[in-house]
């Protein structure tokens, strides 16, 4: 798969292989987002089929799925910070001024929260992309099947120091 099906199709796999990259523990987040998925897609179908159950199992099914999305949007909202301060991205400032009280996402700007709760595989796809940049400046190479997503042998991009 590329970045750009990966990040789409795949969020959880995409986010832990980025935090392997980032020397986190990518692992474990995909085995806790992909438990949470498996458990309110199967409580959510279940109370589709059941009437006996359908109340609990949906609102159970409903409040993991919750969970689920909620993860995901701190996980990625937390990556796409730290990858942006890692390569030197600037911020945009924020629309409203309140970088001066930094209240929004502990950063200078807004975009980091607003980019992962709106556009997440979006976001997602271009943090890959940053991240999995060859060092020829043009060419994304990834690997959906590694660990960290890296292919063996190819030189990546390094970030500024």
């Amino acid at each position: 798969l590329g970045v750009g099906l990966a990040s789409f199709c795949c969020p959880c796999h995409m986010c832990s292989q980025l935090m392997e990259k980032e020397g986190h523990r990518g692992r474990l987040v995909q085995t806790c987002c992909s438990l949470l998925f498996v458990a309110s897609v199967v409580l959510l179908v279940l109370s589709a089929f059941l009437r006996a159950c359908r109340s609990s199992a949906l609102s159970v099914g409903a409040a993991l799925a919750g969970v689920f999305l909620l993860g995901l949007y701190c996980i990625g909202w937390s990556l796409r910070r730290r990858i942006r301060r890692k390569w030197g991205i600037p911020s945009p400032r924020c629309a409203y001024g309140l970088e001066a009280f930094d209240v929004c996402c502990w950063c200078a700007g807004c975009d980091d929260c607003c980019c992962m709760l709106w556009c997440g595989p979006c976001a997602l796809d271009q943090l890959a992309r940053q991240e999995y940049l060859a060092s020829n400046g043009y060419s994304v190479e990834y690997d959906f099947y590694a660990v960290t997503g890296v292919v063996p042998g190819v030189q990546y991009a390094r970030p500024p120091v």
